[in-house]
């Protein structure tokens, strides 16, 4: 088998896992579920990009050299997908933040008060 063959049908199957899981999260009930399919799907999405980033990889010579540079690129892949996933979290979270404050400090001044 090529490089080029391998490269596809990995390509392929990751497309077809990542699509699988992201439509197991919209469909599932429970939150754990859907929380759980989505980082699957984050996590094999990720590494779909490292399968596509190795063949691109110029020591990609051969299908057993194709794989050694995937699985490569998916510890770099993984640990970026999910570190764009914390910092969003975080960022999300001081927005909120500064949002309640900004609307406690504005009631305080204009003299409303809020019921909880």
């Amino acid at each position: 088998m090529s490089v080029e063959a391998t490269a596809f049908s990995t390509t392929i199957l990751l497309a077809a896992g990542t699509a699988t899981c992201v439509f197991a999260a919209i469909n599932s009930i429970a939150l754990v579920t859907t929380v759980a399919f989505a980082a699957l799907g984050l996590t094999i999405g990720a590494v779909g990009i490292a399968s596509v980033t190795a063949y691109f990889d110029r020591t990609s010579i051969s299908p057993g050299a194709y794989l050694s540079n995937v699985s490569t690129h998916s510890c770099y892949a993984i640990a970026g997908v999910w570190q764009f996933v914390a910092q969003t979290l975080v960022l999300s979270m001081i927005q909120g933040l500064a949002n309640g404050i900004f609307t406690w400090v504005s009631d305080k001044v204009s003299g409303r008060q809020q019921q909880c």
